[in-house]
C-alpha cells in the first residue's frame, strides 16, 4: 500500500483536471464524471488515506467542484434518460436505465432500513428529474410514494414519466420543497442524497412528522465524498444515527436510520 504522500501526488493532479471540467459541455462532464467513479471505486485505499484525499481536496477547493460536476452528470443523466424514454416509438424499459443496478441495490438497502411495507406511505425528498427510487420504492414493496422536488422542470419532466408507466396511482409528485414537507400521514421518509439543506429538511420532519416515523437519509462515506456531501452531526438535531448499510465497492450513497432520541423503535 502506497503511503499517502505518494498516492497524493500521483492522484491530486487527477481529480484537479476532474474537477476543472467545464459544466456547460454535458459530453465532458459525463467523461469527467466516468473518471472520477474510475479513480475512486476501482482503488484500495486506507480509511486514513481517503481522510487524507478528502482534506487535501478541501482545503484546495476541489471537494464542492467535483461534488458539482457529479450532482451535474446525474442530472444529465436522468434528464436525457427521461426525455429518451418519453421520445421513444414503442415502450422503452426504464430498466435501461445506466445506474438501474445501482439504484436497485440502494433502494434495497433503504427498504431495508426503513423495514418498507406496502401498507406504508412514503415521502421522498429530492426525486429529480427521472424519479427512480420512487418507481423502484412501489416496484419492490408497493408502498404509496409522494415524491417533493424544488425544481417546476424536473417536476414537470417526471411526472410525465410516472404517467408513462402508469404509475399515478401509486406515486405523487410535488412541486414542494423538502423544507416545506406536508404532513400527509408518512410513516417513512427518505431523504435523497441531493436534498439540502439537510438540517432545514431535518427540522421540518421533526416537526410536521409522527415522532415514530422511520427516516432514512442517504450519505457519502470515506473518499465518496467527492461525489456527494455527508450527513453532518449538526444536521440531525434531535436525531440519532442508528444504523446504516454502507456502500459496496461499485456503489457510491449508503443509506442511514435516523432514530428521535429518548424514542423507542416499534
Amino acid at each position: 500500500m502506497k503511503n499517502s504522500t505518494l498516492m497524493h501526488e500521483e492522484l491530486f493532479p487527477q481529480f484537479q483536471t476532474i474537477a476543472n471540467t467545464d459544466l456547460e459541455q454535458p459530453a465532458n462532464v459525463q467523461a469527467a464524471a466516468e473518471s472520477l467513479e474510475r479513480l475512486v471505486l476501482t482503488q484500495s485505499f486506507t480509511k486514513q488515506q481517503e481522510a487524507d484525499l478528502v482534506e487535501t481536496l478541501d482545503k484546495n477547493g476541489l471537494l464542492e467542484k467535483l461534488r458539482n460536476l457529479y450532482q451535474t452528470f446525474e442530472v444529465n443523466l436522468e434528464t436525457e434518460f427521461s426525455n429518451l424514454v418519453l421520445g421513444a416509438p414503442a415502450s422503452l424499459d426504464y430498466r435501461t436505465y445506466p445506474l438501474y443496478e445501482r439504484f436497485i441495490k440502494l433502494v434495497e438497502h433503504d427498504v431495508k432500513l426503513a423495514q418498507v411495507k406496502s401498507e406504508d406511505r412514503v415521502a421522498f425528498i429530492g426525486s429529480g428529474p427521472f424519479p427512480i427510487t420512487a418507481i423502484l420504492l412501489n416496484e419492490l414493496t408497493g408502498c404509496e410514494v409522494h415524491c417533493y422536488e424544488k425544481s417546476r422542470e424536473r417536476v414537470e419532466l417526471s411526472r410525465k414519466i410516472i404517467s408513462y408507466l402508469g404509475l399515478d396511482s401509486k406515486i405523487c409528485i410535488f412541486n414542494v420543497a423538502g423544507e416545506e414537507l406536508q404532513n400527509n400521514g408518512y410513516s417513512v421518509v427518505l431523504v435523497a442524497i441531493s436534498a439540502h439543506p439537510k438540517r432545514a429538511i431535518i427540522e421540518r420532519i421533526q416537526k410536521c412528522c409522527d415522532k415514530n416515523v422511520r427516516i432514512v437519509c442517504r450519505t457519502a462515506d470515506g473518499l465518496r465524498n467527492v461525489f456527494y456531501s455527508p450527513i453532518k452531526d449538526d444536521s440531525l438535531l434531535a436525531y440519532s444515527l442508528c444504523d446504516r448499510i454502507a456502500a459496496g465497492i461499485d456503489e457510491t450513497v449508503s443509506s442511514a436510520l435516523l432514530e428521535l432520541r429518548g424514542v423507542v423503535s416499534k
